[in-house]
């Protein structure tokens, strides 16, 4: 599983596991009661309880696609830059995929879905969960939980819009390699932030961003409405502007995107 890690420690500590209920919620009770090197890994074949953002059920097919929790310390952040946070490890995983994808003609279509999710045209091929440990004014640990589809081809019809990397490149991928490819870009990207290079992932995020600038169809609470996002907030919410011209300002599963 290593002979592909360039990494200076994420990754370079592994445990896999069978099936556990959920990769995040194992390794935060294993930080209950130890603590891990920075970049330790739980991997799991299969998750029996597998979650998403605001506790939504990640759904994967046992041994098909990579899932994985990694422990990280940025106690060199403040609560106020959480969302920077979540702007770093979206872009460690859009690198990666990138890479995965290589030359293929959907290479440029991979975009991060605010706020971190992995698109590849239209479809969502990889979805997050970050959790924080807090102690005031700082983030005592993070626990990033990624479920990346590998070579799963066939998903519920419940799910709107998902894609494997099989799919995509009408062949199946190595589980270890892809897991390689992004413990380097998610430990490149986090290096960047422990250095103060801010600007730059700020700058790479909104570059990245799906449907950045361009007018779609969203729905809040009251209406369905056309709009297109003009910024992202420091603290993570999104700024639609209205076909009127009126600008909101959302939090997430306050908007959702309209297809």
């Amino acid at each position: 599983m290593q002979n592909n890690l360039k990494t200076l420690f994420t990754g370079r500590q592994v445990e896999v596991l069978r099936t556990v209920d959920s990769t995040n919620s194992y390794l935060n009770n294993l930080l209950s009661h130890q603590r891990l090197p920075e970049g330790a890994v739980i991997m799991a074949h299969e998750q029996t309880s597998g979650r998403g953002l605001a506790n939504e059920r990640w759904v994967s097919e046992a041994g098909e696609n990579l899932l994985m929790s990694i422990a990280f310390y940025p106690s060199f952040l403040t609560t106020e830059n959480l969302f920077m946070l979540s702007k770093t490890f979206s872009l460690g995983v859009f690198d990666g995929v990138k890479n995965i994808l290589g030359h293929s003609g959907e290479n440029g279509n991979v975009k991060i879905k605010w706020p971190n999710d992995i698109y590849v045209g239209d479809k969502k091929l990889c979805g997050m969960l970050i959790e924080n440990s807090i102690r005031n004014p700082n983030i005592n640990h993070t626990l990033l939980g990624i479920g990346l589809n590998v070579n799963q081809d066939i998903f519920p019809t419940a799910l709107q819009n998902p894609v494997s990397l099989k799919m995509i490149l009408g062949k199946g991928l190595s589980v270890e390699d892809c897991f390689s490819e992004l413990c380097n870009t998610i430990e490149s990207r986090y290096l960047q932030l422990k250095a103060g290079h801010t600007d730059l992932i700020n700058e790479d995020y909104i570059n990245s961003l799906y449907r950045f600038g361009e007018f779609h169809y969203y729905r809040n609470s009251k209406e369905k409405f056309r709009a297109k996002i003009t910024a992202i907030a420091d603290d993570g919410k999104i700024f639609l502007r209205h076909e009127n011209g009126l600008i909101g300002k959302y939090e997430f599963k306050e908007v959702s995107f309209l297809f």
